[in-house]
């Protein structure tokens, strides 16, 4: 996204974003809580020069990202496919992301693969303005252990991922980056528990989990907590009192509408320090269509 007039950032969004897809996603049902790494922005200012020599960056811009996410796979051939809208505000700004496309689909009974695909749009409080595709990102999901037993009810699952950002990196340049999260679940009969950890190549670690709840037979409630912190030193970012760290909150809710249809929707914001990385509120809804494979084709190990 190239934005009118002076770069603005919103580094806030898209890590919570994170948060509140993954508790929605979850909630629906059907075993994939994709979450997303972070919606690059524009620096919050621009790069300075020096620094480089002595490992310590002067940019002054935080580099956050995490992803929450289930272990359980999609059947081979079976799937889903979500649009959806969100809205984030954070103390520079507001961005919507509309529309956000994520799918996934059972490639073998070990390996599922998905993508994320937003369209966002970045307003700042002095009025400018930026708009274009987010960042991508590119998954393949793989189940550790074995996989014969599907209801087992602990399993482990690693997603490597390519990302793929809207704006090149402002550290390096590039916009083709990877991430490598791990993941665990544990079912219980009255509630599913599941988190993930992992690390970015841009230089961040994260950790977060969450809970899902049945309220109905067709209504699921989850809450996820997310922590991310950035590993690279920036004295002008610190300047700014841009913490390193941050801590995100969610709650979210789906519904059954149809056998194959949810409604999904949740609303989340940053729990520790309110900086111009934090968001104050995020929003958002959608709907997740599931497909089943058509043929009984050998399943692949």
């Amino acid at each position: 996204m190239e934005p009118n007039n002076r770069r603005v950032g919103l580094t806030a969004a898209a890590t919570l974003l994170l948060v509140f897809v993954a508790a929605s996603a979850a909630a629906q049902g059907r075993g994939n809580a994709i979450g997303k790494g972070r919606q690059t922005p524009p620096p919050t200012v621009a790069p300075t020069a020096g620094g480089a020599s002595s490992g310590v960056i002067n940019v002054g811009a935080r580099e956050f990202g995490a992803w929450l996410d289930d272990a359980t796979l999609a059947d081979p051939g079976s799937g889903w496919a979500s649009i959806g809208l969100a809205r984030y505000f954070s103390p520079v700004g507001h961005q919507t992301d509309v529309p956000s496309f994520d799918g996934a689909v059972g490639w073998t009974r070990r390996v599922q693969l998905g993508m994320t695909v937003p369209y966002s749009r970045f307003s700042a409080l002095d009025g400018a303005t930026a708009s274009g595709r987010g960042d991508v990102y590119l998954t393949s999901k793989i189940a550790l252990g074995d996989v014969r037993d599907r209801a087992r009810r602990r399993t482990f699952a690693i997603t490597p991922l390519i990302e793929v950002l809207s704006n090149p990196d402002p550290l390096t340049g590039k916009r083709a980056f990877w991430a490598l999260p791990v993941s665990a679940e544990t079912r219980a009969k009255s509630f599913r528990l599941y988190g993930s950890t992992g690390y970015f190549s841009r230089g961040v670690l994260f950790g977060g989990g969450a809970m899902e709840v049945p309220a109905t037979e067709r209504l699921v409630a989850t809450a996820a907590l997310t922590w991310t912190r950035s590993l690279k030193q920036d004295v002008v970012a610190d300047a700014m009192g841009l913490t390193a760290a941050r801590v995100d909150f969610s709650g979210g809710a789906a519904y059954a509408w149809r056998p194959s249809v949810t409604i999904f929707g949740s609303l989340g914001r940053t729990l520790s320090k309110i900086d111009a990385n934090s968001a104050t509120l995020a929003l958002n809804t959608g709907l997740t269509f599931k497909f089943a494979a058509k043929t009984s084709k050998p399943i692949r190990p």
